[in-house]
């Protein structure tokens, strides 16, 4: 009798995995069918191109409302080349965002061209000099090919050449910084989200005309630390390079805008609360000189995310996502009052 009321328990077990497996299957389908539904609703706005630079094939994709919308648009427009974090993909970049505010949203309200390059390997080489990430390794020139695609941008686009812009998280916001260093003469502004001024890039850092610059970092950030100090992906992984403070970083691009002053001479204003669940505020710090423009948002509470995006990983691996501000529309609105003066 004991032997089989303990062999009933362990079928009823074996029928509870069994169902537990069954729920799981369906929750891992749904996910997917989700994903390949979202990669398809991205692709249906996007047209893939390619670009030969430095012996190699560069994949790049655009999304350009005139020829989407079959509209004549109103002569030469804005350029934004959004730059993919690590190991994300171009096509794909509205996973961090949400459509919502995607640029893709941002771009048909605007009559935008929005430029979305594909890092090799899925990395950029943004100037700290990783040995494990294959670009920076190589010593990989995406600065030309950025360029390259600006001048490409410009031939066949229709792009106003005085509004030219880049901007992305992470890796993608590094190299947005970089571009800020090395190709101040075509872009007028750029967007630093949750990255900063790495230690070896910095002295190298001298733009041949002023950069407006906004930078938007979490205090609570587990991979790029606000504060300053080594990246990590996770405690016990390599460490992928050494960065300055956010603030630091702050006043660097506020002395090539002639404050020399620093941060402290930039006074704070919290932004109102727009969500009070997500457990997040933040503060502008915002210098208006008379060539560029430099902003700071700290979001106090908020981790390795896009504010006003998905929280597109767990908080416990990424941080909290805040949503006081969407951060895309707050990008364009910094990008649309700071042409190339």
């Amino acid at each position: 009798m004991l032997y089989k009321m303990k062999k009933a328990g362990f079928e009823k077990d074996i029928q509870g995995a069994d169902n537990m497996k069954k729920i799981l299957f369906v929750a891992v389908s749904m996910l997917i069918a989700l994903c390949a539904g979202h990669a398809m609703a991205a692709k249906a706005g996007l047209e893939r191109h390619t670009l030969e630079y430095g012996g190699m094939t560069r994949t790049y994709w655009v999304h350009d409302p005139r020829a989407l919308h079959k509209t004549a648009g109103k002569g030469p427009r804005p350029l934004v080349v959004v730059l993919h974090g690590g190991g994300g993909k171009a096509e794909k970049f509205d996973v961090m965002t949400g459509r919502d505010a995607s640029f893709d949203t941002l771009a048909d309200k605007e009559d935008l061209l929005i430029v979305y390059p594909q890092g090799f390997d899925k990395q950029w080489n943004d100037g700290r000099g990783v040995e494990n990430i294959k670009p920076q390794e190589m010593g990989l020139d995406d600065v030309g090919f950025l360029s390259a695609l600006i001048d490409e941008m410009l031939k066949t686009g229709n792009v106003n050449p005085k509004r030219v812009y880049a901007t992305g998280p992470s890796n993608g916001g590094f190299m947005s910084n970089r571009l800020a260093c090395d190709l101040a003469d075509k872009i007028a502004a750029v967007g630093i989200v949750i990255a900063a001024m790495p230690v070896k890039l910095k002295d190298k850092c001298k733009p041949a005309a002023p950069v407006s610059v906004l930078i938007m970092d979490g205090t609570a950030d587990p991979l790029v630390p606000y504060k300053g100090g080594v990246v990590q992906v996770f405690k016990h992984t390599k460490p992928r390079g050494a960065v300055h403070s956010a603030h630091e970083t702050f006043d660097f691009w506020l002395a090539q805008a002639g404050n020399d002053k620093g941060g402290k001479s930039v006074p704070a204003k919290m932004l109102a609360d727009a969500d009070p669940k997500d457990k997040t505020r933040i503060t502008l710090q915002d210098y208006k000189g008379k060539d560029a423009e430099v902003a700071l948002y700290s979001v106090i509470g908020g981790g390795h995310t896009w504010p006003g995006g998905r929280q597109y990983l767990f908080e416990f691996l990424v941080g909290r996502t805040s949503h006081d501000l969407d951060a895309t529309r707050a990008i364009w609105d910094f990008f649309k009052r700071n042409p190339k003066r």
